[in-house]
This record gives structure tokens, C-alpha cells and sequence, in this order.
């Protein structure tokens, strides 16, 4: 948890700890990944994001559970975090605990891009280009990987959330 932003430490404190608060930073993996379920708890949307994703691919020491995967999801999505949007748009396509919908995936995917996460931008544009519901749509295209370049994004390169080819994959 974040505590005021104390001046007088030293250089060397100050490289151990948040250059915003100053609280010290996780000493492992383990106690990052406690603090963010702790920033779940209390609400922070991309920690419930990041949880939910956890739980909907049984990393981090959690099983896979998607009843509590979907409702951390549905928490951050109601403060439109892109992540979480995009999460839950890919658990539609694939029917991963819900049934599967490609229109919700869709919704899902839509609100995902429209708040400005680029990989969702991306993934729209080659849905629209390759006749997502039946026929394609070009101005739809071109208006998503407008979006998706002007937010700096290289559908060639690795994100932190994965390759965007993996994440087409869920939808191809």
C-alpha cells in the first residue's frame, strides 16, 4: 500500500522502493502477486483484471476457476478496464466458462477497443477485414487499425498480455 512520498531517503532507499509513495517494492514474485490480490480485494480495477486472468488460466499458484475468474472480470469491466473487456471477450469466443457467443465476444471486444486498448483495436480490424458475421466490413478495418497504429501498436511484436497472433488465435 502506497505511504506519502518521504524526501529524505537516501539514493539507494529510493531505487528499492516506489518512486510515487515510496513503499518498498515486492522483495518476489510471490509477494507481488499477494499485494495485487490485496489491490483486487479493494477494488482496483487492472489488479482484478490481472486476478481474473490468474484464475481463468490457473497460473500463479491459483486453480482454474472461472466462476471467480468471470466475476473479478465483471468487477474491472464495470470500470472499463480495457484488459479485463478484452478477457472477457476472448472467454465468450472460446466458451470458457460461459457459453460461448461470438455476438457478446464481439460487445466485449468492441468496448475493449473503443476505451483504447490497442491489441483489441488490431484483432477488430483483421475480424472486420476477413468478413466477421458473414461479410467484410472495409471501413470498419481500416478505422480499427487506424485506432491500433496511433496507439503504437505493431501487430508483429509480443505484448505482456502475449503474442498478438496468440491472441487471434482465440478468435480464428
Amino acid at each position: 500500500e502506497c505511504t506519502e512520498a518521504n524526501a529524505s531517503q537516501s539514493e539507494e532507499n529510493k531505487m528499492r522502493s516506489c518512486p510515487l509513495c515510496r513503499a518498498p517494492f515486492p522483495r518476489d514474485a510471490e509477494e507481488m502477486n499477494r499485494k495485487v490480490e490485496i489491490l483486487a480485494e479493494r477494488g482496483n480495477p487492472m489488479a482484478q483484471a490481472k486476478v481474473g486472468d490468474w484464475y481463468m488460466k490457473g497460473v500463479n499458484g491459483r486453480p482454474v476457476n472461472y466462476a471467480k475468474a468471470h466475476q473479478m472480470l465483471e468487477r474491472s469491466a464495470e470500470n472499463r478496464n480495457a484488459l479485463s473487456l478484452m478477457l472477457l471477450a476472448t472467454a465468450h469466443m472460446k466458451g470458457s466458462g460461459v457459453p460461448q457467443s461470438k455476438s457478446k465476444a464481439m460487445m466485449y471486444m468492441k468496448k475493449s477497443a473503443d476505451v483504447g486498448y490497442a491489441v483489441a483495436q488490431h484483432i477488430l480490424a483483421v475480424q472486420f477485414y476477413l468478413k466477421a458475421g458473414g461479410k467484410a466490413n472495409q471501413r470498419q478495418a481500416v478505422f480499427y487499425t487506424t485506432l491500433a497504429y496511433h496507439n503504437k501498436h505493431d501487430g508483429n511484436k509480443s505484448s505482456r498480455f502475449g503474442s498478438v497472433s496468440s491472441q487471434l488465435g482465440y478468435w480464428f
